[in-house]
């Protein structure tokens, strides 16, 4: 029978796993492997954590997955993909939203995506989609936390062009 102080040590090995089946995470949707990085963060695991995430993220190749950011950093050299896999995991830790740049829809959808390029480059898309006025946000814990803003700012907006 596992008790309780051997869980830690348990899931520290799974998670090293599964950080070494590179190929084989990135198979796996970002809403699964987000429940091993819970599982992993609520052991104090954080390094293991990134680790994942990265991995992970090798197969985040579509511009809408959670990771794809990590993806390009690691196919473009231009930034540090465990860096930014870090910066998720203190993201988390801290509460914060994971996707802090978003655009608002007509409908009252959100899109909502892990970087200002990728939620800028999209806005002009879904203006003229929608024919409407995109509101674009930003997630930064300075701006008022009350229950209306949540730490949500506007900061743009894209006009269609016709």
């Amino acid at each position: 029978m596992t008790t309780t102080p051997d869980l830690i040590p348990a899931i520290r090995r799974a998670g090293e796993l599964l950080a070494s089946a590179r190929e084989g995470l990135g198979h796996l949707f970002c809403g699964e492997i987000q429940g091993v990085i819970d599982l992993l963060l609520a052991a104090g695991l954080r390094d293991t954590a990134i680790d994942v995430i990265t991995s992970h993220a090798m197969g985040d190749d579509d511009a809408d997955d959670l990771h794809h950011h990590i993806y390009l950093a690691s196919t473009d050299g231009d930034d540090d993909p465990n860096e930014l896999a870090g910066q998720m995991v203190d993201a988390q830790l801290r509460g914060e939203p994971l996707l802090k740049w978003r655009n608002l829809l007509p409908s009252g959808e959100i899109a909502a995506y892990p970087t200002k390029s990728a939620r800028d480059s999209e806005a002009p898309y879904l203006a003229e989609a929608w024919n409407a006025t995109i509101l674009t946000e930003v997630w930064d814990r300075s701006h008022p936390q009350d229950e209306s803003n949540q730490g949500w700012a506007l900061d743009g907006t894209v006009k269609p062009t016709a």
